[in-house]
């Protein structure tokens, strides 16, 4: 269920332009009140190898996908945003703050954006852990903005999960027919669809 209490915190100017957005990305989240449920957590921290500065590892050396040469290539940045970093250390430690542990009913799936990785390649998991990751930073990074601050993602690190996304899709649509291939680009798409609208609406809220 989604929470529209604690997304009616956040600031207006947010809400005017983006309150439909953040219903969207906390229904793929599944979050509770803004925090990650421990489940998920865990998955994430299980799937999701990070060094020191910030470099997702153990997604392979095939971090570039061959296309026909008039379209180019669609290349993984691994690396992750600043804010991305800062709560992964704190889901990594299961901060209070940020993961709710053992308050959900123990019967609800995991967040669809995990779920359908069952059966796919490693990598898969890996690849949704990270935008899991993303898509939670973006969430809470907007849910805390006040008119004035500064805003805890840039521009440019939303460009880099939008390119990052593309990527994703073209390397998932590659594990074969399964049904779970075409649940998870179907999940893909909606998170690119929020991200988008985060794009596209976020510079008229930090004019």
């Amino acid at each position: 269920m989604i929470d529209e209490t604690y997304i009616k915190t956040s600031e207006m100017v947010i809400q005017n332009e983006l309150y439909d957005t953040l219903c969207n990305m906390s229904y793929l989240l599944q979050d509770d009140g803004g925090k990650v449920l421990d489940r998920e957590a865990k998955f994430v921290i299980r799937n999701l190898k990070v060094t020191p500065t910030g470099t997702v590892q153990g997604l392979g050396e095939d971090l570039i996908l061959d296309h026909d040469y008039l379209l180019g290539q669609e290349v993984f940045d691994p690396t992750l945003s600043q804010y991305a970093f800062e709560l992964y250390g704190y889901i990594s430690a299961l901060k209070p703050d940020y993961v709710l542990k053992s308050s959900y009913d123990p019967d609800t799936e995991i967040s669809m954006i995990l779920r359908y990785t069952k059966g796919l390649p490693d990598y898969a998991a890996s690849y949704m852990s990270y935008l899991y990751l993303e898509l939670y930073s973006l969430f809470i990074a907007l849910i805390g903005y006040r008119t004035g601050s500064v805003f805890k993602m840039n521009l440019s690190e939303i460009d880099t999960i939008v390119k990052n996304c593309r990527y994703i899709s073209a390397k998932i649509g590659l594990t074969g027919n399964q049904e779970n291939t075409y649940r998870t680009l179907n999940v893909l798409k909606h998170i690119q669809r929020a991200i988008l609208f985060v794009k596209i609406g976020i510079p008229s809220i930090l004019r």
